[in-house]
């Protein structure tokens, strides 16, 4: 793997975020820079520091064509969580669904059927009661089922929760993940959001918050690059001024 190269300072932060975080005093570091920049990278190596520690690492990945889908990155990742086969069918993911809600405080005759709806489960007849919610009722209730599980899970280990490309995130999410901010200064929980320059944050600043703006490497930096993945070869002076 390439060495990290210029971006010590912002790493730096990251690391004081996450030690900050796991003493309780959750942190959010936000993440803003053009495509290819290097805002993966960056997470990349910060997840190689914190390597042999005991914590829970949630990956949450915003897709350009999932835009008005309520909740879609939070969906596939709790697909990923509930360790769902591709050749599970309804029981089979039903059953790991209700074996990992049981493992928290939650009802699980609220929980079941909320996580069901949003996961499209099919529940069995008379196993569990029927949702008498609005749609807006059930929303409200899917965010704080969400956001219970998260923060259990905070009580048990440190969670370094990352959201990558939050300006292809939907509205829904991004209440999810404003619920979250509000609610870390209290929990052993780091948040890092990735997002492109054109992405406008809808929620205020706070003073957990810590905002990284991601520039062009310099020109020696950029060598340094080169160099690496030139595998000690000499490369033509007009192709690295290119």
């Amino acid at each position: 793997v390439m060495p990290l190269v210029g971006r010590q300072e912002e790493l730096g932060l990251l690391l004081r975020a996450w030690e900050a975080s796991k003493e309780g005093q959750g942190q959010v570091v936000l993440i803003n820079g053009e495509a290819g920049i290097g805002k993966s990278r960056l997470l990349d190596a910060l997840r190689a520091r914190v390597e042999g520690e005991t914590y829970l690492w949630v990956a949450i990945r915003c897709s350009p064509y999932h835009g008005q889908t309520a909740l879609y990155p939070v969906i596939r990742q709790l697909e990923r969580a509930l360790r769902w086969g591709a050749n599970d069918g309804n029981a089979e993911k039903l059953e790991k669904l209700e074996k990992r809600l049981s493992q928290f405080s939650f009802p699980l005759a609220e929980v079941v059927p909320l996580f069901a709806a949003l996961l499209s489960i099919e529940l069995p007849d008379g196993r569990y009661p029927a949702l008498s919610l609005s749609a807006q009722q059930q929303r409200q209730m899917t965010l704080d089922a969400l956001s219970g599980w998260l923060f259990e899970e905070a009580e048990r280990r440190p969670v370094l929760q990352v959201w990558e490309d939050l300006h292809w995130a939907d509205p829904s999410t991004l209440e999810l993940l404003a619920i979250y901010i509000e609610q870390a200064p209290t929990a052993a929980l780091l948040n890092v959001l990735t997002f492109r320059p054109d992405f406008t944050a809808p929620w205020p600043h706070r003073s957990h918050m810590t905002p990284i703006t991601l520039n062009r490497l310099e020109r020696v930096e950029g060598e340094a690059i080169i160099n690496y993945l030139a595998g000690g070869k000499t490369v033509p002076r007009e192709v690295v001024d290119h």
